[in-house]
This record gives structure tokens, sequence and C-alpha cells, in this order.
């Protein structure tokens, strides 16, 4: 590609600038992992636990991803995520996470907003997000364009029938901690107010 640059001349930085600019823009992208569970006095009865990871880019066969960040009414930042496997909608997926809510700023907790957990059958609906609720998601970092974050929740009905009581926590082998879920997404869309 050097060569090709020196050999265009005076025209060279016109084009170096039409290549860097060019360029499609970068698909979303991220990953997330989780461990979901029944809790030992879930009135609809025990369930084995199971390790969830979705990784991938917006646009491939095997991964729904989408991503929005832009400031919030209120102040701070509205983010909205899912990622999950499979292909159509998050509902038709097989496992997945889906966050809109609100954080004040990087190092808070959602204070909030709603989450949505799925696996291997089953789904937490959209549940409350925030300090006083069942279901917390932090944001560790956030810019623009990505964010960074954890998830947990404790004692969310599940919509297996007779309902269970779920946890969400952190897979030891892929996770800083086994208390959080964790998600990082590059490459979001803005958000306008």
């Amino acid at each position: 590609m050097r060569a090709t640059l020196r050999g265009a001349s005076s025209l060279g930085p016109l084009v170096a600038l039409s290549v860097a600019c060019g360029g499609s823009p970068q698909p979303i992208q991220g990953h997330a992992y989780w461990q979901d569970g029944c809790e030992m006095d879930s009135p609809g009865g025990s369930c084995l636990s199971a390790n969830h990871t979705v990784s991938g880019d917006m646009g491939s066969s095997q991964v729904i991803m989408d991503c929005n960040i832009g400031p919030a009414s209120g102040g701070g930042s509205q983010i909205i995520l899912n990622i999950a496997s499979g292909q159509g909608s998050f509902d038709q997926s097989s496992e997945g996470i889906a966050i809109n809510g609100t954080v004040r700023a990087a190092g808070m907790e959602m204070d909030s907003g709603t989450l949505q957990v799925q696996g291997n059958g089953w789904q937490v609906p959209a549940t409350g997000i925030g300090p006083s609720t069942m279901c917390h998601v932090y944001v560790d970092a956030l810019s623009g364009t990505g964010v960074t974050g954890r998830i947990r929740c404790d004692e969310v009905s599940d919509t297996e029938v007779p309902a269970r009581l779920r946890y969400v926590h952190g897979v030891p082998s892929f996770t800083a901690s086994p208390d959080f879920g964790e998600f990082v997404v590059a490459n979001c869309n803005s958000l306008a107010l």
C-alpha cells in the first residue's frame, strides 16, 4: 500500500485520506458471560446451573447484537443493548441478555431501567434494575461507542410453569468474579435526545 500512495505524487495525501475515511464502519461487536441456576428454596423446584457465553459481531449468522449509547434526558447516559445467540429477534434466541437503562457515570450502578435474561428454554422477562431491586447492572467503563459492565440477579422469577426463582452470576473461568456476569460491547450506535 505504501508504494501505491507514493506513486500518487501530489495526490498522495488525498488518496490516504480517502482510504482512511472511506472504509465501512466497524460492526457492533461484543461478548457476554453469565451463569444461571435456581435458588435453593425455589418453589418451582430445582434446576441445573448452566454457563452462558455469547460472542460475536452484528451481522453474524450466529449472534444477535445491538447497542445504542446516548445522553439520558435527566443527565448521565442511556444504554440499550442486546447480546444473544441465534438468528432473528432477541425473543427467539436460545440465550441472551438485553439491557435498557440509565447510568449517571462510569463506575456506577444503573439506577433505572430493565434487564431481560434467557437461556436454554427459560426466560426472566424484563425486570427492573437499580439499587433496590433484585437485578443489578454496573457500568465499569463507558465511552460514546462502547460499554463494559457487570450483571447480577438473585431470586428473580422465570417464565417456567411453575415459575422458578433464578440467580444470574458470573462464570468462574470467564469472569473476574463468580458473583457477576460480564458484558463488553464496542462500536455502538449513538442515540440522540
